[in-house]
């Protein structure tokens, strides 16, 4: 099996029993955890004064508070807390600056087990070097990979990634919208090596330089990377609780041990658009694709959900059914290149939302019938997930279902997130073909 598929992904003659035997044995580096980066917001991708669309970021404080604060750091140590995906006895970290303008240097890099609030478990906090060196300075545009560490650790354990953060008003990339406290020491110094965490005395809601963390996992493993906006970066779920549909997806692959071993990956940005660039909500989809979905370690397959935003618009143009499509048509092609798997998601409901246009009856309604139309019925996707026939009010499919509302009729609460991932038939997933 492992032959035909990796036959049929790549166009190529099936290769001998032997080499396929070879591929799906020994070990490899796999996501099991990632953020998509973000430009900070001292500073877009293109350079723009914070000053120069203040006005932007305040109109959407009610959505997104942290948005007007400058994302600068004077001196001090960051501890983020994440959950993968994988379990694995040695990992290693990502660390982006690719939308800066400048090298940010890192040092006193740690990563341990997670006890509560700052707190580590006692004796798991391990030093991380890069190259051998305990500090690493991440060039303009750059990212890069940590050397090995190791540390056991299971699925959805929580980890403590600490490190301090050199120099004065040091823009950094980050996630905005993680749905997770992680912690900032308030008072400037290196104290990633404490494991009480008394340092560590504000906390923050955003993950901040660290966009992935890898497991070395054998071979038959892959990953499943979900592409997308807020729906997929799990706005209003549950703080803390890991209630985003990616990670009620991972769950369920890890429940049925007869599917292939497959972590769950969120590229997610919230207020992202697939056709088109923010300086506010980071790269169009089509663009950052590339970097935050195909060059995933261990990549297998990939679900595509997003487009709401373009429907919606502010602060961009509302895009039209014609352009969304084009958008996912480019996604599918770049995927297919690189021999992966691509499930399209519909669009789900957003009737009533006040916040977005595509909250609005007539054409927003009739532009999101015409891309789901063409998600279930083009054949352009390799699988499709009907998100939105999973939660639309049977009453008023241009709204969502009441029990899974997160109460701006937009975004969905724990449950709708958990029938988002109900809805993905994981027989649709490839994974690697091993078995």
């Amino acid at each position: 099996m492992c032959a035909a598929l990796l036959a049929a992904c790549s166009g190529s003659t099936a290769p001998s029993d032997a080499t396929a035997s070879a591929k799906c044995e020994g070990q490899h580096w796999l996501a099991a955890w990632s953020a998509s980066p973000q430009a900070s917001t001292l500073l877009s991708g293109s350079g723009l004064a914070v000053q120069e669309f203040e006005a932007d970021l305040l109109a959407h404080q009610d959505i997104f508070p942290n948005l007007a604060l400058a994302q600068v750091f004077n001196d001090q140590s960051l501890r983020l807390i994440v959950a993968p995906h994988a379990a694995g006895t040695s990992m290693r970290l990502r660390l982006s600056n690719r939308f800066q303008k400048s090298a940010v240097t890192l040092d006193h890099v740690y990563v341990g087990l997670s006890q509560s609030g700052a707190s580590l478990v006692p004796g798991s906090n391990q030093a991380v070097s890069f190259g051998g060196s305990g500090e690493v300075s991440i060039a303009p545009g750059a990212e890069v990979s940590s050397d090995a560490v190791a540390l056991p650790m299971q699925p959805f354990q929580n980890l403590a990634i600490s490190f301090h953060i050199k120099g004065l008003l040091v823009a950094v990339d980050y996630h905005l919208t993680a749905q997770q406290v992680s912690y900032l020491s308030p008072l400037p110094g290196s104290y990633g090596d404490q494991e009480n965490g008394a340092a560590f005395g504000t906390t923050v809601s955003s993950w901040y330089v660290l966009n992935g963390i890898d497991v070395l996992a054998p071979a038959a493993s892959g990953a499943v990377v979900s592409f997308g906006d807020s729906l997929t970066d799990g706005y209003l779920s549950s703080y803390n609780s890991n209630s985003r549909y990616p990670d009620f997806l991972a769950r369920r692959l890890l429940a049925d041990t007869s599917l292939p071993p497959l972590s769950v990956l969120d590229a997610g940005i919230s207020g992202n658009f697939v056709a088109s660039d923010s300086y506010i909500f980071g790269p169009a989809g089509t663009s950052r694709f590339a970097a935050d979905a195909l060059a995933q370690p261990g990549v297998t397959d990939v679900i595509v959900y997003e487009g709401i935003n373009d429907i919606g618009g502010a602060p961009n143009a509302a895009a039209t059914a014609d352009q969304i499509i084009a958008a996912d048509k480019a996604l599918i092609a770049q995927a297919h290149a690189q021999g992966l798997n691509v499930i399209g998601a519909t669009l789900t409901p957003a009737g009533g939302a006040k916040d977005s246009a595509a909250g609005k009856a007539g054409e927003p309604q009739a532009l999101r019938q015409t891309v789901n139309d063409w998600i279930r019925g083009s054949g352009a996707f390799d699988a499709v997930a009907d998100f939105d026939a999973a939660v639309r009010d049977p009453a008023d499919p241009t709204r969502i279902a009441a029990q899974y509302d997160g109460g701006d009729h937009l975004h969905f609460n724990d449950a709708g997130y958990q029938a988002l991932a109900a809805a993905v038939d994981l027989g649709s997933l490839r994974g690697t073909g091993c078995r």
